[in-house]
């Protein structure tokens, strides 16, 4: 169980959803955190101990505490507004749509992580170079498709502000007027897959 990843999906769409989309911003610097720490822990630069897999392991570890350090110092010390008081109530029709929408996609997400469990399992009795082979392998797929999924981050905050505001034109318009968006990412996302 990662919370501070868990607390960073919960946090992350409220920001959104309060058009503040330059908070979650700058948790990227735990990103480029971790960056710096993987070779200094993981080769022992700069007079740290080698470490190897574990340094990984750790680097990404204490990125994911200042992440969560970063969240907790913007909704409790800078004290950005968190407006959540009101009558709360659950609409079943809108968890129905919900879970319509959202369940697909979080099967894909579940068999990724299983395919990948299954991936380090059938690796692991070959040692620790096929592991780390393979994480490697996993992290040049995500470079090629983290900007896709950056965008449509971007366009899902674009989206739901416009539907929100009833303005269904704008929502069209994000999906490019004739959708080319789609058409463009259906070309090339098989070639970088």
């Amino acid at each position: 169980m990662n919370i501070t990843r868990d607390y960073a999906f919960c946090i992350i769409p409220y920001f959104k959803g309060q058009t503040k989309s330059e908070h979650p911003l700058t948790v990227w610097d735990s990103v480029l955190l971790n960056i710096v720490l993987d070779p200094i822990l993981i080769f022992g630069l700069l007079g740290a101990p080698e470490m190897g897999v574990q340094g990984a392991a750790l680097a990404s570890l204490l990125s994911q505490i200042y992440s969560m350090a970063l969240y907790a110092y913007l909704v409790f010390v800078k004290n950005v507004p968190m407006n959540i008081a009101g009558k709360w109530r659950l609409k079943f029709t809108v968890i129905r749509r919900s879970l319509a929408i959202g369940l697909p996609s979080g099967v894909t997400y579940f068999l990724l992580a299983f395919n990948m469990l299954i991936t380090y399992r059938v690796l692991g009795p070959y040692g620790t170079a096929a592991l780390a082979a393979v994480g490697i392998g996993f992290r040049i797929l995500q470079s090629i498709y983290l900007p896709v999924v950056a965008l449509t981050s971007a366009m899902a905050a674009v989206v739901a502000q416009n539907m929100g505001a009833r303005r269904p034109l704008r929502v069209h318009r994000t999906f490019g007027p004739d959708g080319s968006y789609r058409r463009s990412s259906w070309c090339w996302g098989p070639f970088c897959a």
